[in-house]
C-alpha cells in the first residue's frame, strides 16, 4: 500500500468468504488435484545450469524538436503575450533481448529484454517575441531505462509463477494537442492455479505512469502546461469452478490503491482505494438448456476522496416456452452510502445536515418476446421500483412498455415498421437532504454530449471518472459543462484527456426537491423503406416520430415545467459504391428545450490498383434552439486520409483533420491537425519520420503545436 491504508469494513468479510470458497471447491470429492499432472525430478536430458537462446539486439537514433505556442485572446483583446516554448530532444539508446533459463526450461523459464542510453533535453521558453517579460532555457542530461523482464517458474506444473518487471519511456499526442513525455513501469506477478475443478489467478502489481507536456520545466519563464502522475498498487483474484454439467460458479476480487495528480490545473492529489468483490452462479435447465438463471452479488467499498459502501444483487430470468415465445424476469437491488467529499459544494453538506447520504433501490421487471412468423415481433415489460432514501424520503415507480416491429420484403426492396407505446407513474415525496448520484455510466460520442437529465444537479458537485482505471478527468481542461432549467450537458474537450467514445462514471448531487407525481405517457412510430433493386439500390428513407405527454402535480414554481413534447426526424441513407451518404431533420417541439436540427454526413474509402487507399469524412451538425432564450449549437469535422505501401521496404500516409465546434453560449473551437509519416526498412535498418501540425483557437485562447520526429534503428 502506498500509504498504510488496510482493509476496513466489508472487505475482510468478502475476502474470507472468497477463501471459504475456494477452499470448499478445492476440498470437493472429484478427485481433480489428485489427478493433475505431477512435478516429476526424474532422468532427463543434461543441460548446463544457464542457457540462454534468441539473442537479438538493437541500436536506436530518436530526436525531436516540437515548438508550442499559445496566446490569450481575451484581456487585453489584441491576443498578444502568452507562452511560446521549444523542447529539443536527442535520444541514443542500445538494446537486448534473449529468452533464458535456470537449471531447465520447466523450473525458471526468462524472457529477458532492455535497452539503454542517454538523452539530451534543450528547453527555451518565453522571450520578448512572445510578450512574456524574461526567458527561461534549460539543459537536461538524464539515462533513458526501458526495460521488458518476466520470469516463470514451473510454466508446465500445476501452479505456475511469474513475476514481471517492465518499463517504458516512449512520446505520445493528443488529437489537436501537444506531445507528451510518457514515463510508465509496471512490476508484478501472477501464480496461476491449473486446477480442473477450480481454475484459479491470483495477480499483483504496480504501475506508475508520469505524463509530463514538451516545453514543461521548472526553470523561470515556463508554465506548467499539463502534468499528470499516478501510482496504483493492484491485487487481483479469479475463480471459476463448474459444480455439475448445468452450472457455473465464478469469483472476482480486486484491489485499487490509487494516487492521482494533474499539475495542468493545479489539483490537489487524489487518494483513494477501492475494494471490490463480485459472486456469480449461471444455471441452464430444461430441454437442451434452454432456460436460464444468472445471479450476480457485488460488493464495492471505496475509501479516500471517494468514500462509498455499495451492494449490488442481480437476479436474471429467462424461460423459453416456445421457440417463438419467451419471457424475462429481472430483480435488482442496490444500496448505496456514500460521504460527502471535495467533491460535493459545502452547500449541498450544508442542507444535508449530515456528511453521509444513503438510498436503497429495488426493481422487479418481467417481459416476453414473441415472434409472427419471421415479420412480427412483439415486445412487452411491466415493472415497479422503489427508492429509499435520507429522512424518509422515497420514491415509487411504475411502468410498462409494448412494442411492434415489422419487416417485410416488399417490391424493390424492404419495409421496417414500428411501433412503441410506454406508461411511467412515479412518486415522490418531499426530499429534505441532498441525493448523491454515484456511477452513472454514459459515453462521449461527438457530436453529442453527455446529459445528466435532472433538474436542480449541482453543477460543482460533478466528477467525471474514467470507466477504468479510475483516473479522475479535470472540469475545464477534459471537459466543459452547460447548466439548462432540466439538465446538465457535458461537451468533451476535443485536445483533452476524454477521447471520442470513451466510456465514463460520473458522480453528481441533487438539491432537495419537493412532494411531486409525475405521469408520463408516450407513443413512438418509425419505418424505414430500404431499396434493394433497380436504379434505387442502395438507398434507404426513414421516419421517426414520438409524442409524449407529462404531467407533474403539484408543480413546484422553482422547477421546469412538466417535459410535453413531439418530436419528428426525416431522413435518408444512400451507399454507392464506397460511397455513403446520410441526411437528416429533426424537429424537437418542447415545452422545455425545443430545437430544430439538421445532420448530414458523408464517407468515402477506397483501395486503388497501386496500393494507394483513399479515406475521406465530412460531418455536420446544425441545432437550432427555438426557446425564449434562442442560440446556435454547430459541430463541423472534415477528415481525410491517405497512405500507400510503395514498395516492401517503403510506407507513407497523410491525414488532416478540420473541426468547427460552437456552443450555445458562443463558446467556439476551430482547430486543424495535419499529420505526415514515413517509414522506411531495409534488412536490418528502419528510418521513421513524422511531421506533425496543429492549430487549436478557443474563445479564450489560440494555441499552436508543430513538431517533427526522427528514429533510425539497426538490429543486429
Amino acid at each position: 500500500m502506498t500509504d498504510g491504508r488496510h482493509i476496513t469494513g466489508r472487505a475482510p468479510v468478502v475476502i474470507a468468504l472468497g477463501l471459504l470458497l475456494l477452499l470448499l471447491l478445492l476440498a470437493a470429492p472429484s478427485g481433480a488435484l489428485a489427478e493433475e499432472e505431477e512435478i516429476v525430478f526424474g532422468r532427463r536430458e543434461q543441460l548446463p545450469p544457464v542457457g540462454i537462446k534468441n539473442v537479438a539486439g538493437w541500436f536506436e537514433f530518436y530526436t525531436s524538436r516540437e515548438t508550442d505556442q499559445a496566446k490569450p485572446t481575451t484581456g487585453n483583446g489584441n491576443g498578444t503575450g502568452g507562452l511560446k516554448t521549444t523542447d529539443q530532444l536527442l535520444r541514443e539508446t542500445i538494446g537486448l533481448s534473449a529468452q533464458s533459463y535456470i537449471i531447465h526450461p520447466n523450473l525458471v523459464d526468462l524472457s529477458l529484454g532492455g535497452s539503454f542510453g542517454l538523452e539530451q533535453e534543450s528547453l527555451t521558453g518565453g522571450g520578448p517575441s512572445t510578450g512574456v517579460p524574461g526567458s527561461g532555457s534549460q539543459k537536461i542530461d538524464s539515462r533513458v531505462e526501458q526495460y521488458d523482464v518476466s520470469a516463470t517458474i514451473l510454466r508446465k506444473e500445476l501452479a505456475p509463477l511469474t513475476l514481471y518487471l517492465r518499463r517504458t519511456d516512449d512520446v505520445v499526442t493528443r488529437p489537436f494537442g501537444g506531445s507528451f513525455s510518457n514515463v510508465s513501469s509496471t512490476e508484478g506477478g501472477r501464480w496461476d492455479i491449473r486446477s480442473r475443478s477450480v481454475p484459479t489467478q491470483f495477480e499483483f502489481y504496480r504501475q506508475s505512469q508520469q505524463l509530463t507536456a514538451f516545453g514543461t520545466s521548472t526553470a523561470p519563464g515556463f508554465g506548467s502546461l499539463s502534468n499528470y502522475a499516478l501510482t496504483e498498487d493492484v491485487f487481483q483474484w479469479h475463480s471459476e469452478a463448474k459444480p455439475t454439467e448445468h452450472q457455473q460458479l465464478s469469483w472476482d476480487y480486486s484491489m485499487h490503491d490509487l494516487t492521482q495528480s494533474n499539475g495542468s490545473v493545479g489539483a490537489p492529489t487524489s487518494n483513494f482505494r477501492t475494494d471490490q468483490a463480485t459472486a456469480a452462479h449461471a444455471l441452464m435447465f430444461g430441454p437442451s438448456d434452454v432456460h436460464s438463471l444468472n445471479s450476480v452479488l457485488t460488493v464495492l467499498k471505496e475509501t479516500g476522496d471517494l468514500m462509498a459502501d455499495r451492494l449490488r444483487w442481480n437476479e436474471d430470468l429467462r424461460l423459453q416456452h416456445t421457440p417463438k415465445l419467451s419471457t424475462d424476469y429481472h430483480y435488482v437491488l442496490n444500496q448505496d452510502q456514500t460521504q460527502f467529499s471535495s467533491r460535493a459544494s459545502p452547500a449541498a453538506t450544508a442542507s444535508a445536515g449530515t456528511s453521509t447520504s444513503s438510498q436503497t433501490l429495488q426493481r422487479e421487471t418481467a417481459g416476453f418476446m414473441h415472434q409472427l412468423f419471421s415479420s412480427l415481433i412483439t415486445t412487452g415489460h411491466v415493472g415497479a421500483s422503489q427508492l429509499g432514501l435520507d429522512q424518509g424520503a422515497k420514491t415509487d415507480e411504475v411502468f410498462a412498455d409494448l412494442g411492434w416491429a415489422y419487416t417485410k420484403k416488399v417490391p424493390l426492396g424492404r419495409l421496417s415498421l414500428n411501433l412503441d407505446l410506454a406508461t411511467d407513474t412515479q412518486e415522490n415525496t418531499v426530499r429534505t437532504a441532498p441525493t448523491l448520484i454515484t456511477g452513472e455510466a454514459h459515453s462521449f460520442t461527438d457530436p453529442n454530449p453527455v446529459v445528466l437529465s435532472h433538474a436542480h444537479i449541482i453543477v460543482s458537485s460533478i466528477v467525471v471518472r474514467a470507466a477504468k482505471g479510475f483516473f479522475m478527468f479535470a472540469s475545464g481542461v477534459d471537459y466543459t459543462v452547460l447548466s439548462f432549467p432540466d439538465r446538465v450537458e457535458l461537451h468533451r474537450f476535443i485536445a483533452g484527456a476524454i477521447a471520442d467514445g470513451d466510456a465514463v462514471l460520473i458522480d453528481y448531487t441533487i438539491e432537495p426537491e419537493p412532494g411531486s407525481l409525475v405521469k408520463t405517457h408516450s407513443v413512438g412510430v418509425g419505418g424505414r423503406y430500404s431499396f434493394e433493386e433497380w436504379y434505387l439500390r442502395g438507398l434507404s428513407v426513414y421516419a421517426r416520430a414520438l409524442k409524449q405527454d407529462q404531467t407533474v402535480t403539484p408543480l413546484d414554481p422553482k422547477a421546469p415545467p412538466p417535459d410535453s413534447l413531439t418530436d419528428r426526424t426525416l431522413g435518408a441513407e444512400y451507399r454507392l459504391w464506397d460511397l455513403t451518404l446520410r441526411a437528416e431533420n429533426e424537429v424537437h417541439d418542447s415545452v422545455i428545450s425545443p430545437f430544430n436540427a439538421n445532420r448530414t454526413s458523408a464517407n468515402f474509402s477506397h483501395r486503388m490498383e497501386n496500393g494507394l487507399t483513399i479515406g475521406l469524412s465530412a460531418a455536420q451538425t446544425k441545432i437550432q434552439y427555438t426557446d425564449l432564450t434562442g442560440g446556435q449549437s454547430s459541430y463541423t469535422d472534415l477528415s481525410a486520409r491517405l497512405e500507400q505501401q510503395l514498395s516492401r521496404e517503403l510506407f507513407w500516409n497523410a491525414s488532416v483533420n478540420w473541426r468547427d465546434e460552437q456552443l450555445r453560449q458562443n463558446d467556439r473551437t476551430k482547430g486543424i491537425e495535419e499529420q505526415f509519416e514515413l517509414r522506411w526498412q531495409r534488412r536490418q535498418t528502419a528510418v521513421f519520420l513524422m511531421l506533425r501540425n496543429v492549430q487549436l483557437n478557443t474563445t479564450s485562447q489560440d494555441s499552436q503545436f508543430q513538431s517533427i520526429q526522427l528514429g533510425i534503428r539497426r538490429d543486429f
